[in-house]
């Protein structure tokens, strides 16, 4: 059932739901991620962050880990923090797995990302990036973590997010294949169909088939997802948005058949000012 939702309704069920299910998200997603995570999820995020050894970087809505650890394997100094509890012990128990070069880069932390105030007792300016994959789509207010993370970046510091692509999957979409004949021949057309987007909308759905129960989808039109980034004095430089393999294709609906409508949707933001040695570049 969709509904229209104002920023923050179902929270309590939001978080509800993925406490619930957490520990079944960690056996899915392992230790490298599922196969959508390595396709179109991981790889846009590490171009965008583009990181230095010995950076310090934020994982917003963490989950259990599993892109914290491999930043951290790339050098990175990575915090964690998800509002699921179940998620941050199995992130914690993975991470104390590793060598204890990586381990010791990895720190997780319980936190509800709808809360500013929470978010803000990291310390201002404290980290050169911040992160979030797969997880906006998820939150029911996204105003208070843009607030947060303006707060939290060094000046020039960048957030990359990767989400589901906003225009062409969300709840009022759907993939079809259409057998068609040109010149004598069958095929097969795969196309979308949209017949919604613009008004926002909270709707139940299934992250992965077999999960045991459908969690809360805040569908955001795109000027309703950047908005609250901008009002808190982050700037965009840089826009991806990722193909899934075709050799990737494993069934008749998969991303990977569908070529031109990427699945996801990865972009970069900074924090303002920019460093000096930063303008004009």
């Amino acid at each position: 059932m969709q509904e229209h939702f104002e920023e923050g309704g179902h929270r309590a069920d939001a978080l509800r739901i993925w406490e619930a299910k957490a520990a079944w998200w960690d056996a899915l997603m392992g230790d490298e991620g599922n196969e959508f995570h390595r396709c179109v999820v991981g790889p846009p995020a590490e171009r965008l962050l583009a990181l230095t050894r010995g950076e310090r970087v934020l994982d917003i809505a963490c989950g259990s880990g599993q892109m914290a650890r491999r930043l951290a394997a790339l050098g990175a100094d990575i915090m964690g923090v998800d509002a699921a509890r179940t998620f941050v012990e199995r992130a914690q128990a993975r991470a104390a797995a590793l060598g204890p070069d990586v381990a010791a880069r990895l720190h997780f932390q319980v936190m509800d990302v709808t809360d500013a105030a929470q978010l803000a007792t990291l310390g201002g300016g404290a980290f050169d990036a911040a992160l979030s994959t797969m997880a906006l789509m998820d939150i029911a207010d996204i105003a208070p973590l843009f607030t947060a993370v303006a707060h939290l970046l060094k000046p020039g510091g960048r957030f990359v997010v990767v989400t589901t692509h906003p225009v062409l999957h969300h709840g009022d979409s759907a993939r079809a294949a259409t057998l068609i004949e040109r010149d004598g021949t069958l095929r097969v057309e795969y196309s979308l169909k949209l017949w919604g987007y613009r008004t926002p909308r909270a709707e139940k759905g299934v992250g992965a088939p077999g999960e045991p129960e459908p969690h809360w989808y805040f569908h955001r039109a795109l000027a309703d997802l950047l908005a609250p980034a901008f009002a808190a004095g982050l700037v965009m430089d840089a826009l991806e948005e990722p193909i899934y393999p075709t050799g990737a294709a494993n069934h008749f609906y998969s991303f990977g058949n569908y070529p031109e409508f990427p699945p996801t949707l990865a972009f970069r933001l900074r924090r303002l000012p920019m460093p000096e040695t930063q303008h004009g570049a």
